[in-house]
């Protein structure tokens, strides 16, 4: 039995900046931003066949999600959830990419389990929650003080305003290509 709390993980795709964001929801429903990478760090697909969009962001992503994990584990935390957010529909992508690299994401994270959610569009504001699900199931894997869509909603809106603030984060420089 493992004496780490659980927690969601959560990767944030900001498109407009083309960069993502990690950051853990802990039982309490409080946010915590861990990393973040830089902006533009997604614009490699742009450009690329469809099979290499899903591939070059399927492989980016992952690598968000381990870097989560990991300092996850130095607070004591465990992710008991993967939680993977597009604020929007991928710019520059052929049809269907956002909805492959989506059902990737949850038919090969099984434990813990991945969700792919957007936010709806503000003509949708309305909806009682600004999530929508593209992939997967809402959690119900870890007590909660409220019901996880009004969670997810408060979280990232929190989240968001904290994400043009380097100093909450740990921003994710990638190792520079060499030039040969």
């Amino acid at each position: 039995m493992s004496d780490r709390a659980p927690a969601y993980l959560v990767v944030f795709v900001e498109t407009a900046a083309m960069r993502w964001h990690v950051a853990a929801i802990d039982q309490a429903g409080r946010p915590l931003p861990l990393l973040q990478s830089e902006a533009g760090d997604l614009n490699e697909y742009r450009g690329q066949p469809s099979d290499e969009q899903v591939s070059f962001l399927r492989h980016r992503l992952a690598g968000a999600l381990q870097r989560g994990c990991e300092r996850l584990y130095f607070r004591k935390m465990k992710a008991a959830h993967f939680l993977i957010f597009v604020d929007a529909p991928l710019p520059h992508t052929d049809d269907g990419v956002t909805q492959r690299l989506a059902e990737h994401f949850v038919q090969w994270m099984v434990n813990p389990p991945a969700t792919f959610l957007t936010l709806a569009p503000p003509a949708e504001s309305a909806a009682p929650s600004a999530v929508r699900l593209v992939a997967g199931e809402l959690p119900a894997s870890i007590e909660l003080p409220a019901p996880i869509e009004s969670l997810l909603d408060d979280a990232i809106a929190e989240l968001a305003t904290a994400f043009d603030k380097p100093e909450c984060w740990e921003l994710m420089v990638p190792p520079q290509k060499s030039k040969d």
